[in-house]
């Protein structure tokens, strides 16, 4: 089959026009549907992906703050330790100290329970036993 213009090919080529047949036509209109359809697929992960990344860093603040919540508990544990040995220290506790004093004669309208120290130690434990931290995450991830 011969044309009549041997360079009609070439000079709709430059002009970016496509020559078809109905056949090629059809091919041509299903290869750019199914590129659309990749393309258009190709978006929605990216889109996921980027979701993905923002709930990824939001899990990282939240392990940052977890972080902080814990030292905070540390710390009032300790000061709360720090305080018990201050009231009922059996050496110089002020409990005892207080306790002297109403001894030798000072007045006063209220008594201090009669828990020993020992109870009031073993309350205050127990009452921390509750709130107990788990450090072995901490060295599993600061190791690895």
């Amino acid at each position: 089959m011969e044309y009549a213009e041997p360079t009609l090919y070439q000079y709709a080529f430059n002009k970016q026009i496509y020559l078809t047949t109905p056949h090629t036509l059809f091919m041509a209109l299903k290869t750019i549907n199914i590129s659309w359809t990749y393309v258009e697929s190709d978006e929605k992960v990216k889109e996921a992906f980027g979701e993905m990344g923002k709930i990824y860093d939001k899990f990282e603040g939240l392990c940052k703050d977890f972080e902080k919540l814990n030292r905070a508990i540390k710390t009032i544990c300790t000061a709360s330790e720090d305080m018990e040995t201050k009231l009922f220290s059996k050496k110089d506790g002020i409990e005892l100290k207080l306790n002297k004093i109403k001894e030798l004669g000072a007045k006063t309208k209220k008594t201090i329970s009669e828990k020993s120290i020992t109870e009031r130690k073993e309350s205050t434990k127990s009452d921390m036993n509750m709130i107990e931290i788990d450090d072995s995450d901490e060295d599993t991830e600061n190791g690895s």
